[in-house]
């Protein structure tokens, strides 16, 4: 992280299992040591939906839905494809080709 905000990007991405078993000591562990500079994006893995790992995610991040954004000539895609049992939502593939 240290690195990360030294290098001044325009925003980071973190992808998932920020904790190991979702209990909330972990989840105390990780936001006293999250120091970030820049924008975070995050999207949920399955180690934040154990135990009560997934309403405390919520809480401190909103509600893990599938979202994209636009930069420049990138586009960035989230999917929390954990509550979809690992699978992409129905109707993705077309959306997701390249233009």
């Amino acid at each position: 992280m240290k690195e990360v905000n030294n290098a001044s990007p325009v925003f980071a991405i973190d992808n998932g299992d920020l904790v190991y078993s979702g209990r909330i000591n972990e989840w105390v562990d990780l936001m006293g040591v999250w120091h970030w500079k820049v924008p975070l994006f995050v999207s949920p893995g399955n180690h934040e939906y154990q135990g009560e790992g997934k309403n405390i995610y919520h809480y401190l991040f909103g509600p893990s839905e599938d979202f994209a954004f636009s930069l420049g000539n990138f586009t960035y895609v989230f999917l929390d494809d954990v509550d979809r049992g690992y699978t992409l939502p129905p109707r993705s593939g077309p959306s997701l080709r390249r233009s």
